[in-house]
């Protein structure tokens, strides 16, 4: 198969896992591996068929990554986001994933950085900058580092009132007994 025919194959492809995930009401809890992946940043006007395709490659890699992450098997989909990212390196959607998988493997301090990168093209979407500061909540509640975890539930919640996950942690740490 030639170059011109996968980029349009993935091109398709995206356009497909698009539509389809599109179609997910914003009024309801949401786990985050079911949002909806949003064309990358930038991609407005893409340089080139060549862009283009690598975008849509791109996404395609992180909705696999997003299956296997589902189904628990990490190393798979860190792999899947990992080559994400090297196709597009302002895939935000793929540093946050790579960032929930390494905090699922106990990785917190390597998750972090990961979840800066994703805020860093993230910043015009209120519900994903929200799950990008739970999910640092979960890391830095799980380093002990507590009041740190407060704040990025806070500024989870004030991004998005209706992020359960904040909602979850701001009460864990509201209850002495729910911190371990």
């Amino acid at each position: 198969m030639n170059d011109l025919k996968k980029i349009r194959l993935y091109t398709g492809l995206a356009a497909l896992l698009l539509l389809g995930t599109g179609c997910v009401s914003s009024q309801q809890a949401v786990p985050p591996e079911d949002f909806p992946l949003k064309p990358l940043p930038g991609a407005e006007q893409p340089a080139s068929v060549e862009q283009e395709g690598r975008q849509a490659a791109s996404l395609q890699l992180t909705q696999e990554g997003r299956e296997y992450l589902r189904s628990g098997r990490l190393e798979e989909a860190m792999s899947k986001f990992q080559k994400a990212i090297s196709l597009v390196s302002s895939n935000p959607y793929a540093y946050y994933y790579l960032g929930e998988a390494r905090y699922r493997r106990q990785e917190y301090h390597q998750s972090l950085p990961l979840l800066e990168r994703a805020e860093l093209f993230l910043l015009r979407d209120s519900v994903w900058l929200s799950r990008v500061h739970a999910l640092r909540g979960k890391n830095y509640e799980a380093l002990s580092r507590f009041e740190e975890a407060k704040g990025q539930y806070q500024q989870a919640l004030a991004e998005d009132p209706n992020n359960p996950e904040a909602q979850e942690g701001i009460q864990r740490l509201q209850n002495p007994e729910g911190v371990q």
